[in-house]
């Protein structure tokens, strides 16, 4: 059986040219160019509709747009001399996989994690704010 992947979160539509007054400065020669996103600050990021996203997905992100948008066509790439070519199906090659304690460590971690929430839920007030320190 196949394993649904999570609907992708909708893009934020920003308008192109006010991700252009945003993402770029004048250079020394009067022409635009692109600044320094280690310079920016997230709010800039955000507001030229960018969110922090892990790296693998935003190297998928970039294949399918190489791609025409084609899930098929990033799978058949055959540019095998693109940096990203390697990771294109979103998953690292070179990870090694989780043994089977890791595996089982992992599963016991999620398990906690679900108990304690579910038991923090039951404590709180039905009309509190989950989103609120108390």
């Amino acid at each position: 059986m196949a394993r649904r992947r999570k609907a992708a979160s909708p893009a934020v539509r920003v308008p192109h040219a006010t991700k252009l007054e945003l993402g770029t400065e004048p250079g020394p020669d009067g022409h635009r160019i692109g600044r320094d996103p280690r310079q920016m600050k997230p709010e800039e990021l955000r507001a030229m509709g960018h969110e922090p996203m892990p790296v693998l997905k935003i190297a998928r992100a970039h294949c399918l747009d190489c791609c025409g948008g084609s899930a098929d066509e990033v799978r058949k790439c055959t540019a095998v001399g693109c940096p990203q070519w390697p990771i294109r199906m979103g998953a690292n090659p070179w990870r090694q996989p989780a043994s089977p304690a890791r595996r089982e460590h992992a599963r016991t971690l999620r398990a906690k994690r679900r108990r304690d929430a579910s038991e923090a839920q039951s404590l709180s007030p039905p009309d509190a704010d989950p989103t609120l320190p108390t």
